[in-house]
């Protein structure tokens, strides 16, 4: 394998802008207020600040602490038995249309297009074109969506188009930073290209894969500031198969490895197809017997492993955590979701019954629908809410609000309150 260009894409600076400001009125209204801390009042006792504005910020600082504990505390113990409904917009719904959560805006995709609304139903913005099957990958609050054997690669936000990527080989995967960086895999005639470009198109690096050199790429994953490149590949043995997982640094550290690669790791009798990133510095890729962790922002690290026997039924995450989906070994109910952290950490398992179509998680939330039903958990194993749709639902996106949802039927966006 050869790098074959190579710069770096962290050209960005980044600076603190937190500061704060005092009310100077006091100083500015009687000079005592320059020596309130020396003086002693007319008991003797010692001097009260006299900065009436000091002490009033921070009385408010407080009450407002208190008071967001005390909603987190009662959000977090609330349990739902009801909805209400709010009209957003009408729609008529496409065949085969996604519909996708940036912030509490709702992207619908489809083969015709791209289309951003917001929570009060005004289009923001409306990107026309044809796609057969239309690859979508979203990294915090960016989207990339690119057409299956195509060569333009769209990255979208809430607000508006960032860039386009033209590609000079039909893609066949992509993965999107939170930044606005792409990784795309490139087929070529014997050869996999794996290309990283930045929002305005421009080409970062890029480096062949060869089934006799690395193996067949099959999942990919990308650091959230774009920089580090994770690939699982297929490899092939005499008579067996396996996985090699790579990654490779394209800042700074990187320049200082051959061919840019910082860490690898070799797995038999294995295939990874699944590969995303988790925030901390950490990621994860899932096989069909085990998920393995990594740790570190510049050199992945492998950091922890847990093995299952189970048949895996899905795998989900929301950048934050990663969910394995798998029958309920106990009778009692159909599923069970197991949930981990971004340090390799059990948080919490939950059993469920439910034809489910979709499973979300979404900070503390995990939404589990079908076209009929919606079931609500926290990350404690609490069920929040079960309850019927008042009609059938293509879509169901939950909001940053936790007793909200959007929902989407054929005629309709609605916003479904929890009560």
């Amino acid at each position: 394998m050869a790098i074959i260009r190579f710069r770096n894409p962290n050209g960005n600076s980044y600076y603190d802008t937190d500061g704060a400001q005092y009310d100077n009125a006091a100083r500015r209204g009687s000079s005592r207020a320059a020596y309130a801390f020396d003086e002693e009042d007319e008991d003797g006792g010692a001097g009260l600040p006299r900065n009436r504005s000091v002490l009033r910020a921070l009385l408010i600082a407080g009450v407002a602490a208190i008071l967001i504990f005390i909603i987190r505390a009662e959000l977090q113990g609330r349990v739902y038995s009801g909805a209400s409904y709010n009209k957003i917009a009408d729609v008529i719904s496409q065949e085969g249309a996604r519909y996708i959560a940036l912030g509490d805006a709702v992207v619908t995709c489809s083969r015709d297009g791209a289309s951003c609304m917001d929570t009060g139903g005004k289009m923001i913005w409306n990107i026309p074109f044809e796609m057969q099957q239309p690859v979508i990958d979203v990294s915090g609050q960016v989207l990339a969506v690119c057409d299956l054997g195509g060569s333009t690669i769209y990255i979208l936000n809430s607000r508006q188009e960032l860039g386009r990527v033209n590609t000079n080989l039909p893609v066949r995967a992509i993965r999107v930073s939170e930044s606005g960086e792409v990784a795309a895999v490139l087929e070529d005639t014997d050869i996999t290209w794996i290309y990283l470009y930045d929002q305005n198109g421009e080409t970062i690096a890029y480096f062949k894969t060869t089934m006799a050199q690395s193996g067949y790429p099959v999942s990919m994953a990308i650091s959230p500031d774009g920089e580090v490149v994770g690939v699982a590949h297929l490899t092939m043995g005499n008579s067996s198969i396996g996985s090699s997982i790579a990654f490779y640094n394209f800042g700074s550290v990187g320049q200082n490895s051959v061919e840019n690669n910082v860490s690898g790791y070799n797995y038999s009798d294995e295939i990874f197809p699944y590969f995303t990133y988790l925030g901390n510095g950490s990621c994860a890729a899932v096989s069909d017997s085990r998920i393995v962790f990594f740790k570190g922002e510049e050199i992945p690290q492998s950091a922890a492993n847990a093995m299952f026997s189970a048949q895996l039924e899905g795998v989900y995450s929301d950048g934050k955590h990663i969910a394995l989906l798998f029958p309920d070994t106990s009778g009692e109910e159909d599923h069970s979701l197991r949930i981990y952290n971004d340090e390799g950490q059990l948080v919490v398992t939950i059993p469920f019954t439910l034809d489910f179509t979709n499973i979300q998680l979404v900070g503390d939330r995990v939404v589990i629908n079908s076209d009929q039903e919606c079931l609500i958990y926290n990350l404690s194993g609490v069920r929040k809410y079960r309850g019927t749709f008042r009609d059938d639902v293509i879509a169901v996106i939950p909001s940053q609000s936790p007793g909200k949802l959007t929902i989407v039927t054929k005629t309709t966006i609605e916003q479904m309150i929890l009560e």
